[in-house]
């Protein structure tokens, strides 16, 4: 059960337990340097893709010349706002050895997330009975504590209920089905703000054009450039590239009839 899960929390790191009627301050989150915080309100996907992202090699400052490589624009501050309100990073950006943990050590994220769960929601646990609690209860208990509403509520609260069953844990039925319903209704995507690596968010939609030759085989040529960003030489090259790929190929003597000179035109997935 999700309180027993808590109480273990408490008993270990802090020789408490946690009851529904514990006492929590009211008000939004309070960082040790005094800086009020949000919780997160990005997707818990995008966040979780954005921490296995991390294992490839960790950054000494988490920013935006990092992050812009592969994060659609409009989500990079939600994911860091978010690393921040979980004390994976400081004021900074700089990770922090929780942050280092997580990416060491894949096999016990789950755990290890769990507690920074507890660790920074607690107050917000107040009153809760969260094997038995509604999403009304939960959400007007987002909404006291950390002084939002709206769509920012319901995507916080959405953001802890995904971590919470992440970590392998349960919660009450009338949260978790009422969840469900809204993902389907909404059609939400758990990473798709991630871009592949190699890609920038900014970078220019990709062409792809493939002949296909009667003997066998294919030739492709991929255009991924914005022209009006190049320089005079530039632009003449690349377009002369490009013309010749729409030229017809050269006619030769048939093998089946068949047309040789077979276009196809895909847009690349990056």
């Amino acid at each position: 059960m999700l309180l027993g899960r808590i109480n273990g929390y408490l008993k270990v790191r802090h020789g408490l337990r946690y009851t529904p009627h514990m006492r929590a301050t009211r008000g939004p989150a309070v960082t040790g340097a005094g800086l009020s915080m949000l919780p997160p309100y990005t997707s818990f996907g995008t966040f979780l893709a954005f921490l296995e992202r991390l294992e490839e090699a960790l950054p000494q400052r988490i920013d935006r010349s990092y992050w812009s490589q592969f994060l659609a624009p409009g989500h990079g501050g939600q994911v860091t706002a978010a690393f921040r309100f979980l004390e994976l990073i400081d004021s900074l950006g700089h990770p922090m050895r929780k942050l280092e943990e997580l990416v060491r050590d894949p096999q016990s994220r789950k755990e290890a997330l769990s507690d920074l769960i507890f660790e920074r929601y607690l107050p917000a646990l107040d009153g809760l009975d969260l094997d038995r609690a509604t999403m009304d209860q939960l959400e007007e208990a987002f909404g006291n504590v950390y002084a939002i509403d709206g769509d920012t509520r319901r995507k916080a609260v959405s953001f802890f209920v995904h971590a919470v069953l992440y970590c392998g844990l349960t919660l009450s039925p009338h949260i978790t089905k009422n969840t469900r319903r809204r993902s389907r209704r909404r059609g939400t995507g758990g990473r798709a703000q991630l871009l592949p690596t190699g890609t920038h968010a900014n970078a220019p939609p990709r062409t792809t054009r493939t002949i296909r030759f009667g003997g066998g085989g294919s030739i492709s040529l991929t255009v991924a450039v914005d022209v009006f960003s190049l320089g005079l030489r530039e632009r003449e090259f690349c377009l002369e590239i490009i013309d010749t790929f729409r030229r017809p190929l050269p006619q030769s003597a048939p093998l089946d009839g068949e047309n040789r000179n077979a276009w196809t035109q895909t847009g690349d997935p990056a």
